[in-house]
């Protein structure tokens, strides 16, 4: 009986120990553009750029919730994780899911070299009647 409440003691400080890990990050969205891809150029052309929006960006696990009027949520698949690098930044990409709609993405999350508090989210995904579609969230570290 004992060696029973032990092993309940036990698992239950492992799962709270665990739990207290997972807490979600907030993160305030201060900047969102909205580009479409054009492949004769093979270019991201900008189709809308919000610089004054204040949305809400919560990381949890390995999933994303963007609150914006329209709230969104991305389930990263975590084993997909690949390095990204280029001129002046740096950061990671998944392969996700957007779970409102069930469709397949793609979600980098970017650091800029020259600024260490900035941070932007990048949502790539293909649109029924747009083609290829970039979503990104532009926001800082620190909240």
């Amino acid at each position: 009986m004992k060696k029973l409440i032990l092993s309940v003691i036990l698992s239950l400080m492992f799962l709270f120990g665990y739990s207290q890990n997972d807490n979600p990050s907030n993160y305030h969205i201060y900047q969102s553009e909205f580009y479409t891809y054009n492949s004769r150029t093979e270019r991201w052309n900008l189709e809308t750029q919000n610089k004054d929006v204040n949305i809400r960006m919560v990381f949890c696990k390995d999933a994303i919730n963007i609150q914006a009027e329209s709230p969104t949520l991305f389930k990263i698949k975590v084993e997909s994780k690949k390095p990204i690098r280029g001129n002046g930044y740096y950061g990671f990409s998944f392969d996700a899911l957007e779970c409102v709609e069930g469709k397949a993405c793609k979600v980098d999350y970017v650091y800029l070299e020259n600024d260490k508090n900035a941070f932007m989210l990048s949502v790539s995904f293909k649109d029924d009647v747009l083609g290829k579609v970039n979503l990104r969230y532009y926001s800082t570290l620190n909240y």
